[in-house]
């Protein structure tokens, strides 16, 4: 297994498919790396029996400028105490609790009395930096109108947040052509954080999206396989290459379309596991002064496996507010 941080920290630090001297540098010598075991692989006359699986864990998006009413003097990205300061001047409430995560692109947000959760959604669907907006049903409370279930995307445990949201962000091209920008929550640390530069962790598809190439006897030749898949399912995957039963513990499924006939049938008879199936949620509330806002999310998950509902993917098609009178913005 060949592991390498990059080009993720290059990222960071130097932007999305920026050509400067470390970018070239780091995407050569990381290229090298691969390039070098592959060559070890054909030389040693290893290579063509090798199944090789490339794959990545996450994409990224560019850094946007903070809304303005969410910084805090000497503060970078969407701070935490700002935002909470906003929520308890803007709703009056006593003592909200608010947690970000370094370098994400999302809030999650505890409250004392449940009865403040929908006040707190409502507001949040009529903010322009805010895009899907979940929250929780096991506090005694209805789900606020226009708000997803957590469960939608799997955060329903015991540290659950009562409400959290994904900034807003658009498919506007950077500096160097590539698409996708967000806010960032958090201060700027050592994985950079500056506006302009990359970084992960929002709901966007710019960042949700990551990759997987394979390669080998056990693959078909020229399949892209559309269907959703997560890195759980990467396991099970080698797994069927190389013949072996998935065991109960292992999460995930076999990607039966990438494998040849002998793998794929060897998977089914040997391994339980449930077909994917996809559904739409969506939602949407009518706001105070008169605007709308709407969101949709297409999941999918695992069904008649050992796992029933399994989260396999989550992504959303939109999430916006439209003003009273006004074309509404592109998220």
């Amino acid at each position: 297994c060949l592991w390498t941080c990059e080009p993720d920290h290059v990222q960071h630090y130097s932007g999305i498919g920026s050509e400067n001297d470390e970018m070239t540098y780091i995407l050569r010598k990381a290229d090298a790396q691969f390039g070098g075991f592959l060559d070890w692989l054909d030389s040693s006359g290893r290579l063509e029996y090798t199944n090789v699986l490339a794959m990545s864990d996450h994409g990224h998006f560019t850094i946007k400028s903070p809304p303005a009413e969410l910084q805090r003097s000497g503060a970078a990205g969407v701070d935490a105490i700002a935002f909470a300061k906003v929520l308890e001047k803007g709703l009056g409430l006593t003592a909200p609790q608010c947690v970000t995560a370094d370098n994400a692109g999302g809030v999650m947000i505890y409250l004392e009395d449940p009865a403040d959760i929908d006040r707190v959604a409502t507001w949040l669907m009529a903010q322009h930096f805010v895009g899907p907006v979940v929250a929780t049903e096991a506090r005694g409370v209805p789900l606020p109108e226009g708000a997803l279930p957590l469960h939608c995307l799997g955060m329903d445990g015991v540290r659950a947040p009562d409400v959290a949201f994904s900034f807003a962000w658009n498919d506007e091209t950077n500096a160097w052509g590539q698409r996708g920008h967000n806010f960032q929550a958090g201060k700027v640390n050592l994985a950079g954080g500056l506006v302009g530069l990359g970084t992960h962790g929002s709901l966007s598809p710019a960042d949700m999206r990551a990759c997987l190439a394979c390669s080998g006897p056990a693959f078909r030749t020229d399949v892209d396989v559309t269907h959703a898949t997560a890195h759980p399912d990467v396991v099970p995957t080698v797994l069927a290459c190389l013949g072996l039963e998935r065991p109960a513990s292992v999460e995930g499924r076999p990607i039966l379309d990438a494998l040849r006939a002998p793998q794929a049938q060897h998977a089914k008879a040997t391994s339980t596991f449930g077909d994917i199936v996809e559904q739409t949620f969506a939602a949407s509330r009518r706001l105070p002064d008169g605007g709308m806002y709407a969101q949709a999310m297409v999941v999918a998950y695992e069904a008649g496996g050992p796992r029933v509902g399994r989260l396999v993917s989550a992504e959303f098609s939109h999430a916006q507010t439209q003003a009273k009178e006004k074309t509404p913005a592109r998220l």
